[in-house]
């Protein structure tokens, strides 16, 4: 689905932020990725989304290498992306002009009793649905998600999260989630990667052995946390 190859991205003042970064990630799989703050997670956002181009090396979507913008790629990121002036059954117009299909998706995301609504009036975590729910009605092959529920409290993140692995399962969609929080990375993931170094690059992978069925814990979680931690944000 996705593959990163060699990439190696400086500024313009030759500071080499990404250097000889390689990882791929699988059909249907939610790969997390985190990092310290300033480590390049945003930037590398901005190179796979396409809104970064000069650059070395390979960023290969769906087996086609992009460097520019497409419908291949979509970002969903930690602000409000909605346009404050449509409705919530004309933010997905603007991607896909097909009605039903349209309103099959609000009701999956559970507002299609509100698709007549603007985005003021709604809660924090119903405008984060319908940030999803336009994403999918684009029919994207992959989604990259940039620390899209920081913003939400502790009891919005977790039912964004239950709701977050049941439309990716029946969905069939691939997702890359960027995420500052350990907890929420090892709830969703199939596979956590560690951005680190200077210039950056994976320095760690996980694979997570836990059920997604439910939120994990115990133990061998508490575990992995701090390893983690001591990873990844002690660099």
């Amino acid at each position: 689905m996705l593959k990163l190859k060699k990439i190696k991205f400086e500024y313009k003042n030759n500071e080499v932020v990404l250097d000889e970064l390689d990882f791929a990630i699988e059909k249907n799989e939610i790969v997390s990725l985190i990092g310290p703050s300033g480590v390049g997670k945003t930037t590398l956002v901005n190179l796979i989304a396409g809104y970064l181009s000069d650059y070395q090396g390979k960023v290969i979507i769906s087996g086609e290498a992009k460097n520019y913008p497409s419908r291949k790629c979509i970002v969903i990121n930690q602000e409000n992306d909605l346009f404050p002036w449509l409705t919530v059954e004309k933010q997905l117009w603007l991607v896909r002009k097909e009605k039903q299909k349209n309103n099959e998706l609000l009701k999956l995301v559970n507002l299609d009793k509100y698709k007549n609504k603007f985005p003021h009036e709604l809660s924090g975590g119903m405008k984060k649905r319908l940030s999803f729910a336009r994403a999918l009605a684009s029919e994207t092959d992959f989604i990259i998600m940039d620390e899209p529920f920081s913003s939400q409290d502790v009891a919005m993140k977790e039912k964004l999260h239950r709701e977050l692995l049941d439309i990716a399962r029946r969905e069939n969609k691939t997702i890359l989630l960027v995420t500052h929080d350990i907890d929420e990375a090892i709830t969703l993931s199939n596979r956590i990667l560690v951005l680190g170094g200077a210039p950056a690059k994976i320095i760690s992978e996980h694979k997570m052995p836990f059920d997604k069925n439910d939120l994990v814990q115990g133990n061998e979680v508490e575990e992995l946390k701090n390893k983690l931690r001591s990873i990844g944000y002690n660099i």
